[in-house]
């Protein structure tokens, strides 16, 4: 997710000037479809998109899976709902959503992991969702949210251009590139996706305060 200017719940804050400028890397809310993953900082904001039905997720797919496989991911979207994220993810697992091919229920594997602190594995199965269906934007989004936490700049910012490629109209993917151009001292070209967050989204708290900082960072007091 994430982010002091902000980014699913990653990315962090990086001093500027006399200003000690905070990424915000928050979720920037409950869009997509999927969820998202936190960036990293105080008002950056990556953050991964909401899961499932109350959080902005599209819906676990059950069609196509024996009963048992059935139960196993309805228990899993409870334990979810109920904020056990470990919980969860072991139980995809054991519905076999690692080898089933099926981009959600990978991506939703994913997503829990990541929740639940196991970033390696989150790694790997947001990698695996996207072998599946490499247009899929909240995995190209919370993948690179994920790299941004482990501050691999370069492949982040190549995670969320995809997302933004996939989905002009995505707020949290500008938001989460600004973070990047923003963390690589480039302010002039952050500015634009901030302003593009926002004026996609404009109660996006953590991209307003985004583009405030990275208009001190470029001197665009008036503007900040």
């Amino acid at each position: 997710k994430p982010g002091s200017l902000n980014g699913v719940n990653s990315p962090r804050r990086t001093p500027a000037l006399s200003v000690c400028i905070a990424l915000v890397l928050l979720c920037g809310g409950n869009a997509g479809c999927g969820r998202s993953e936190p960036s990293g900082s105080a008002a950056q904001s990556g953050a991964p998109e909401a899961p499932h039905a109350g959080a902005g997720l599209s819906p676990l797919p059950q069609s196509g899976n024996d009963d048992a496989q059935v139960a196993q991911i309805q228990k899993a979207d409870a334990l979810a709902g109920a904020g056990d994220w470990a919980g969860a993810a072991e139980m995809l697992r054991k519905a076999g959503a690692e080898a089933s091919g099926d981009e959600e229920l990978v991506f939703n594997l994913a997503f829990y992991e990541s929740r639940a602190g196991q970033t390696e594995a989150a790694l790997k199965h947001y990698r695996s969702a996207l072998k599946i269906n490499p247009k899929h934007v909240e995995a190209n989004n919370n993948l690179g949210n994920l790299l941004l936490r482990m501050n691999d700049l370069t492949n982040a910012a190549a995670r969320f251009s995809e997302a933004i490629r996939l989905n002009p109209k995505h707020p949290s993917a500008h938001n989460n590139l600004g973070i990047v151009l923003a963390r690589q001292n480039r302010p002039a070209e952050a500015i634009p996706e901030f302003e593009a967050a926002v004026r996609l989204r404009p109660d996006y708290l953590e991209a307003w305060v985004n583009l405030g900082n990275a208009a001190t960072t470029h001197g665009r007091f008036q503007q900040a």
